[in-house]
């Protein structure tokens, strides 16, 4: 996936790995900042596979995180459309 977060990266490698434990530690972490800056899909997404990955059922993993990076597209879509021409060092 060319210009994806690195995290999503990370998690798709702990998922082909199948480490339970990165893949729940990494949609935790990413589910905290989608609900910081108010993605609720993104956040609700994140929060399924943190909780499949915590219970080691990672079955469901890859389509799961297909959602979440959907989801994390258009979150950055969202947010490079709302910033474009705005100087934000100076809080335009």
């Amino acid at each position: 996936r060319e210009g994806s977060p690195r995290l999503l990266d990370d998690m798709e490698a702990a998922i082909a790995n199948r480490d339970s434990q990165v893949v729940s530690s990494l949609a935790h972490k990413l589910k905290g900042s989608a609900r910081n800056i108010g993605a609720k899909r993104l956040a609700t997404a994140c929060g399924l596979l943190e909780g499949q990955a915590a219970a080691g059922q990672l079955k469901e993993a890859q389509t799961v995180l297909q959602v979440i990076t959907n989801e994390m597209a258009a979150v950055i879509d969202y947010f490079s459309h709302r910033t474009e021409g705005e100087d934000l060092s100076r809080g335009q």
